[in-house]
């Protein structure tokens, strides 16, 4: 028979091989959930420094972000209530949510928490079990009115099934005098996603069909 060469056959086998193999895989049960972490600020230089993970809310203060810190006391993801008396439970703040489905297991962090007097909070909290996780809650450590750790990045751990990271400068009394503010310089969150990543296969070859390179298309 002439006009016929192997070269389509031999693509062709090549595919079948890859689609055979990524099957036993999928069988063996050796597609698994991987942890990953997201990086905000200054940990996002390879991004361009992005801190969107980090969504603003707040009810009085000031509330932005300035990534590259570049290693200053008011940049990065920022929160502050300066300036003025504030009544209680007034709050600056930023929040990073787990996305659907999936949990926090770690924070990576480095930055500058400060306070005027013990009814401020300056600090970064996890939900839904509202535990202090990095900083200086209000009313709590009274002795302590700043927390710098800018250039220094250390882990902290998160309590089981934390879903949200909010970061605050709150004040917790009926009034507070100026003021606290938070500063993030280097974020890293951790995430456990316990559904695996699938793979799908389609088109003529996953159903059986034998083709050709030059007649690859249904």
């Amino acid at each position: 028979m002439t006009g016929v060469t192997t070269k389509p056959r031999k693509r062709a086998r090549w595919t079948v091989t890859a689609i055979a193999i990524c099957a036993s895989l999928i069988s063996a049960g050796t597609v698994e959930a991987r942890p990953y972490t997201v990086v905000s600020c200054d940990s996002a230089g390879l991004f361009g420094h992005s801190s969107a993970a980090w969504a603003p809310f707040a009810n009085a203060g000031s509330t932005y972000a300035t990534c590259p810190s570049g290693g200053g006391s008011f940049a990065g993801i920022s929160d502050r209530l300066t300036g003025a008396t504030y009544g209680g439970f007034s709050f600056s703040g930023h929040a990073f949510n787990a996305p659907p489905g999936t949990s926090i297991t770690g924070i990576r962090w480095a930055g500058r928490l400060a306070r005027d007097n013990c009814s401020w909070g300056a600090y970064i909290r996890a939900l839904p079990s509202d535990a202090a996780v990095i900083g200086l809650p209000h009313n709590q450590f009274c002795t302590t009115s700043g927390w710098d750790t800018r250039g220094w990045p250390m882990p902290y751990s998160v309590p089981s099934g934390t879903t949200r990271l909010e970061q605050l400068a709150v004040c917790g009394a009926r009034e507070c005098s100026p003021g606290a503010a938070a500063h993030t310089h280097n974020v890293e969150v951790t995430i456990e996603d316990p559904a695996p990543p699938s793979i799908s296969l389609s088109g003529p070859l996953a159903s059986g069909r034998w083709v050709s390179g030059a007649n690859s298309h249904p």
